[in-house]
C-alpha cells in the first residue's frame, strides 16, 4: 500500500545543493520549508544552544507536511523517524569542492547574500572555520554516517533516494516537475510512493516519485535501491 508522502528530508555534505533543491521540492510540492542552518545559528553564526534548537526542530518534524534540508547528527533521530522521504546528495569530494569553491567566491565578488543573516566573509573561506576546510574533513565520515543510518532503519522506512550526481538529481527533479506540470495546482501537494528507484533509474525516478498536487499522486514502483542500502 502507497501512502502519501508529505514529509521530506533533504541530506548531503556541505555544498551538496541541499538547500536548492528542498526548496525546488517545496516549489513543486506546495509544502513547507525549512533549513536547518537557519535554526542553529543566529546572526554572526551564533550557535543556538543545542537543546533549544532540538526543540525547534522536534517542533517543525512533529507536523504532518514538511521539507527539512540539513546534516546535524543532534536532530537526526528527529528527522529521520518522522521522515517518509530522505533525498541524500551523495556527490563525489571533487565535485563538492569545486561547486563550494566557486559559490563562495562569486558569493564575495557580487555580495549576491549581503543580506542573508549570514553572509559570505572572507574567514569563511580560509580562516579557521573554513567552509572547505569543513568540507573536506567531513565527506567520508558523514557518508559513512549516512550508510549506517540507512542499514538501521526499521521496516526499511523511511525511503532513501541516493543520488551520485548532480545530473542524477536535475533527472529526477525534471522528472518530478514534469509529471505534475499537468495536475490541478493546490497547497499541500503529496506524493505516493511504495520505495525509492532513485539509485537505480535516475531517469525515470522522479515519475516513479511523483504526485498530484492536493494529495492525488501517483503510485510509484519498486524499492529495489532502498533495499540495495539496506544490505550495505
Amino acid at each position: 500500500m502507497s501512502e502519501p508522502v508529505r514529509r521530506i528530508l533533504v541530506v548531503g555534505t556541505t555544498g551538496s545543493g541541499k538547500t536548492t533543491v528542498a526548496s525546488e521540492l517545496a516549489r513543486l510540492g506546495g509544502l513547507p520549508h525549512t533549513e536547518l542552518d537557519t535554526l542553529r545559528y543566529e546572526r554572526d553564526w551564533r550557535e543556538v544552544a543545542t537543546a533549544d534548537f532540538c526543540e525547534q526542530v522536534a517542533a517543525v518534524a512533529a507536523t504532518d507536511a514538511w521539507i527539512i534540508d540539513g546534516n546535524y547528527a543532534a536532530v537526526r533521530q528527529l528527522t529521520w523517524s518522522r521522515a517518509q522521504l530522505v533525498v541524500w546528495l551523495d556527490y563525489p569530494l571533487p565535485v563538492i569542492f569545486g561547486r563550494l569553491l566557486r559559490r563562495t567566491l562569486r558569493r564575495l565578488a557580487t555580495r549576491s547574500n549581503a543580506r542573508a543573516r549570514n553572509p559570505e566573509r572572507l574567514g569563511r573561506l580560509f580562516g579557521r572555520r573554513s567552509i572547505l576546510l569543513w568540507a573536506l574533513r567531513s565527506h567520508a565520515p558523514l557518508r559513512q554516517e549516512y550508510e549506517l543510518a540507512a542499514a538501521e532503519r526499521t521496516g526499511g522506512l523511511p525511503h532513501i533516494a541516493r543520488h551520485r550526481s548532480a545530473a542524477q538529481t536535475d533527472r529526477w527533479l525534471r522528472g518530478l516537475e514534469a509529471d505534475l506540470a499537468g495536475a490541478p495546482r493546490r497547497a499541500g501537494a503529496s506524493v505516493r510512493q511504495t520505495g525509492s528507484s532513485a539509485s537505480r533509474r535516475p531517469g525515470r525516478a522522479g515519475r516513479r516519485a511523483g504526485g498530484r498536487r492536493g494529495g492525488a499522486g501517483r503510485r510509484a514502483r519498486g524499492g529495489s535501491a532502498a533495499r540495495r542500502t539496506r544490505r550495505r
